[in-house]
């Protein structure tokens, strides 16, 4: 499970901390294959994941294509590092019916600063001096004005 985007990319300590909470006689493959994350995440797979799942039971990744669980007949849970999960949902997951797990709920944190920062941004007037910066000016008419829909937050 690695996007090609840098910042979903797994923690360096992600592989080191899941083999040391697998049982011994289990083995763990990551790739470094480029995978597309976007969306469901279920782009054709890489050769090298195809080849992975031959002997696998778990899967982790970016949604699941169809593919996957044809080379991995003895896949018994996936796991999608996506929320969504719409485009995995193909006749051949319905038809094998693995245990299905998503990362829904991974997005709320962000989310919520996310607002809350947009929140502030018109809340304290900073469009009125993004415009002015553009122009290259110090307007300060917007914050002065009788009906300023500048406000403080409480």
């Amino acid at each position: 499970m690695n996007d090609q985007r840098p910042v979903w990319a797994r923690p360096e300590w992600f592989a080191r901390e899941l083999r040391s909470a697998m049982p011994d006689d289990w083995s763990l493959a990551v790739l470094d294959t480029p995978t597309e994350g976007t969306g469901d995440g279920t782009a054709r797979a890489h050769p090298a994941v195809l080849e992975s799942v031959r002997d696998a039971r778990i899967y982790m990744g970016f949604g699941i294509a169809p593919e996957v669980l044809v080379e991995g007949p003895g896949i018994e849970w996936v796991h999608t590092g996506s929320a969504g999960i719409g485009s995995s949902l193909t006749p051949t997951l319905r038809a094998r019916a693995p245990h299905f797990t998503n990362s829904a709920g991974i997005h709320a944190a962000p989310m919520a600063e996310a607002i809350i920062g947009m929140v502030l941004h018109f809340a304290r007037g900073f469009d009125f001096a993004v415009r002015a910066q553009r122009r290259g000016v110090w307007d300060t008419a917007p914050f002065y004005a009788a009906d300023t829909p500048v406000r403080e937050v409480s």
